[in-house]
C-alpha cells in the first residue's frame, strides 16, 4: 500500500516550534559548568544505570571549583560506581576518576577498566537436602551477578518457607573465584529452623469494617502446613480491598518452638468517603471536567458505591455503580450500574441509557475478567436520520496484566480482549463486536528510557452497517487514538461526515525518555484507520500522526502534554496539528 506524504509548511512550522519549546524546557538555558562522561563500557543500559548513581545532577560543581577538592567530592562516586560493577559480576572492576578543566564546560570522566566477566560454575547449598533442580540451572552457566546471587539466596528462603519452615534463612553465602578460567563457585549455608503449621489470627484496629470481610480472606484452615505465599496473599487482598491506609500482618507469637504460626493482624481503616476531580483538554474536543464520589464502605462488608460524572461542550455523562465484593465466592464481584450519556460529534448524535450486571473474576494476580448481561435503549440522529433501538448485549473482557505500572509503565506486556454480542429487541437481529489491544513495554535504559507500542483490532460481524448503532461503530482519530487527527475524523466518509466502520485498525510507536524525576518527554508515532467492511481491506487511506510530547510525573500518575501532527492531512479535513493535555500515559 502507497501511502503519500504531503508538504505542509504550517504543520512544519508548528513542530519546528514545539522542538524548540520542548528543548527549552529539557536544556538549562546555560551550558551546566561540568560534563559527565562513562568510557570503558559498551552496555548502554549498564552506562545510564552508573551515570544514575553519580551525584554530578544533583549538585553540580562551581566552574572556578578547586580540582583537587573536586577530585575528593566524587571519590564517593567512583566508589559507588565500582561496587555496582561488581555486583553486576564484574569481580575485577576499577574505576578511575579524572577531572578535565576546560573554559567554557569541564569533563569529569569516570574510567572503566578490569571489565572481565566471570561464570558461575558451580553451586552448592548445605543446610538442605532437597534442592530444586531447576533452581541450579538458574545461576550455573550464567555471568556472575552478586544482586543475582542475592535473588537467588531470597528464593530459596522463600521455598523452605513455602514448605512449612518460617524461620528459614541463608547464614551464609560465598563466592570463590578462579582467576585462572575465569569461573565462579557458589556456596549457600542454609539454616531450616524449626517446622510450623498454620493457627489462628487475630485482627485489631477495625471500627466500621465487619471483621467477617478479613476472616473471608484467610486462605489458609488452622492445621494447614506453613507457607509464606499463603500469609503474603491474605496481606495483599487486604491491602488491595481499598479499605485500609495501613496492613501489617506478622507472627503473633515468637516463640518457634510451639510449632504453629498465629497470625495478628494490624489494620488501619481508611476514610469511607472520598470525591475526586479531574479535567482535560484536546484541541479537538475542547475542555473536559470530571466530578467523581465514593463510599467504599457502604454496609460494613466493602460494599462500594460510586458516582461519576463527565462533561465536555458535547458530551455529558452519568454513572452509578454498586459493588458487592466476595459475590459467590471470595476471587470475584458483582458490580450493578446504570449510565446515561448525550454526545453530540461530526460523526452523530446520540442520546441513551444502560442499566447492566457485571460480574468480575479474578484467576491470578495478572489474570481477570469480567462477564454480564446490559440494557440499553438509544436515540441516534446521523446524516439527517433518526433512529432508535432497544438492545440487550452480554459483554464478556480478559485482561493479562504483566506491566509494573498501571498509570506510567516501563516493563511487561499487556492485552485486553473481549466480544459482545447484541440483540435488537424491536428489530429482531444481532450481531457482535470484539476487539483486542496488546500493548508491550521495552526498558532500554532502565526506567529512564523505554520503548512502547500498541495494536489495536476491531471488527463487527453479523449485521449491516446501517443496522449497528452510530455510537457502537468504529472511528479513529484523536487523542487516545492516532493523534494529530480530530476526534473521530478518521474512517469511512458520507457526504463530508465520519459515518463508522465495522473494522478498525490502529497502532502506535512511542520513545518515552524520564530525564529528571518528575519530568520527561515523549516521541510517538500513530496510524491507523476505520473500516466499512467487517475484515479491514485497507481501502481508506491508512492515516499516519507524529508528534512530541511533555510529562510532569506525579504521585496519580504523569500529567500528558501532546502534540501531534498530521503526516498525510487530508485537504479541507485535517488541522495543521492537534493539542492534548490529559493525566496518564496515551497507552
Amino acid at each position: 500500500m502507497k501511502i503519500p506524504i504531503h508538504p505542509n509548511l504550517a504543520a512544519a512550522a508548528g513542530a519546528g516550534w514545539f522542538l524548540l519549546a520542548s528543548g527549552c524546557i529539557t536544556m538549562p538555558w546555560t551550558p551546566a559548568p561540568y560534563r559527565l562522561e562513562i568510557v570503558g563500557i559498551e552496555d548502554k543500559e549498564v552506562t545510564a544505570a552508573l551515570a544514575a548513581l553519580t551525584d554530578l545532577p544533583a549538585r553540580p560543581a562551581k566552574p572556578d571549583q578547586d580540582p583537587r577538592r573536586l577530585e575528593r567530592r566524587y571519590r564517593a562516586d567512583a566508589a559507588k560506581l565500582q561496587r555496582y560493577l561488581e555486583a553486576r559480576g564484574l569481580a575485577h572492576a576499577e574505576v578511575s576518576l579524572d577531572i578535565e578543566q576546560k573554559r567554557k564546560q569541564s569533563v569529569i570522566r569516570f574510567t572503566i577498566s578490569g571489565t572481565n566477566v566471570y561464570t558461575v560454575r558451580s553451586v552448592e547449598v548445605t543446610g538442605w537436602d532437597v534442592l530444586p533442580e531447576q533452581w541450579t540451572h538458574q545461576l550455573v552457566g550464567q555471568p556472575l551477578s552478586y544482586t543475582r546471587i542475592d535473588e537467588a539466596g531470597r528464593r530459596l528462603v522463600r521455598t523452605l518457607q513455602n514448605q512449612g519452615y518460617p524461620s528459614a534463612a541463608v547464614e551464609h553465602k560465598t563466592v570463590g573465584l578462579d582467576h585462572e578460567t575465569q569461573e565462579a563457585e557458589v556456596r549457600y549455608s542454609v539454616q531450616a529452623g524449626a517446622p510450623a503449621v498454620m493457627g489462628s489470627w487475630q485482627v485489631d484496629g477495625l471500627k466500621r469494617v465487619d471483621p467477617r470481610f478479613v476472616e473471608r480472606r484467610v486462605p489458609w484452615v488452622p492445621g494447614d502446613v506453613y507457607q509464606r505465599s499463603l500469609v503474603d496473599q491474605f496481606s495483599r487482598q487486604l491491602s488491595e480491598s481499598g479499605l485500609f491506609s495501613y496492613v501489617g500482618v506478622s507472627r503473633a507469637d515468637e516463640d518457634a518452638r510451639t510449632g504453629v504460626y498465629d497470625v495478628a493482624v494490624h489494620l488501619k481503616e481508611r476514610r469511607r468517603r472520598t470525591i475526586g476531580v479531574g479535567a482535560a483538554y484536546q484541541s479537538d474536543t475542547g475542555p473536559e471536567a470530571r466530578l467523581q464520589w465514593q463510599h467504599r464502605n457502604l454496609f460494613g462488608m466493602g460494599q462500594k458505591f460510586e458516582l461519576d460524572a463527565k462533561y465536555a461542550e458535547d458530551l455529558w455523562l452519568g454513572l452509578a455503580v454498586l459493588t458487592l465484593p466476595d459475590w459467590l465466592r471470595g476471587d470475584q464481584d458483582l458490580n450493578l450500574g446504570v449510565k446515561a450519556s448525550e454526545e453530540s460529534t461530526d460523526a452523530y448524535l446520540v442520546r441513551y441509557g444502560k442499566v447492566f450486571l457485571t460480574v468480575q473474576h479474578r484467576w491470578s494476580e495478572s489474570w481477570s475478567g469480567t462477564f454480564g448481561p446490559a440494557l440499553r435503549e438509544s436515540v441516534s440522529e446521523q446524516l439527517d436520520a433518526d433512529e432508535a433501538y432497544l438492545q440487550v448485549s452480554f459483554p464478556v473482557t480478559l485482561f493479562w496484566n504483566g506491566r509494573d505500572d498501571v498509570l506510567n509503565p516501563t516493563r511487561g506486556f499487556g492485552v485486553a480482549g473481549g466480544i459482545e454480542p447484541f440483540y435488537d429487541l424491536e428489530e429482531q437481529f444481532g450481531f457482535f463486536k470484539s476487539m483486542v489491544t496488546p500493548a508491550v513495554y521495552l526498558p532500554l535504559a532502565g526506567e529512564t528510557l523505554v520503548l512502547s507500542s500498541r495494536l489495536t483490532l476491531g471488527s463487527i460481524s453479523g449485521v449491516s452497517l446501517d443496522g449497528i448503532p452510530p455510537d457502537l461503530r468504529f472511528y479513529a482519530g484523536g487523542g487516545q487514538s492516532i493523534r494529530g487527527y480530530q476526534y473521530q475524523s478518521v474512517g469511512p466518509r458520507e457526504e463530508g461526515r465520519p459515518v463508522g466502520g465495522k473494522s478498525l485498525v490502529e497502532a502506535s510507536v512511542e520513545l518515552r525518555w524520564r530525564f529528571w524525576r518528575n519530568l520527561g518527554t515523549v516521541v510517538f508515532l500513530d496510524g491507523g484507520s476505520a473500516y466499512e467492511p467487517e475484515i479491514s481491506d485497507f481501502r481508506e487511506s491508512f492515516q499516519w500522526g507524529t508528534g512530541l510530547g511533555f510529562r510532569y510525573f506525579t504521585g496519580v500518575g504523569p500529567v500528558r502534554i501532546d502534540v501531534g501532527l498530521p503526516l498525510n492531512p487530508r485537504d479541507g479535513i485535517d488541522n495543521d496539528y492537534e493539542f492534548y493535555i490529559s493525566i496518564g500515559q496515551a497507552f
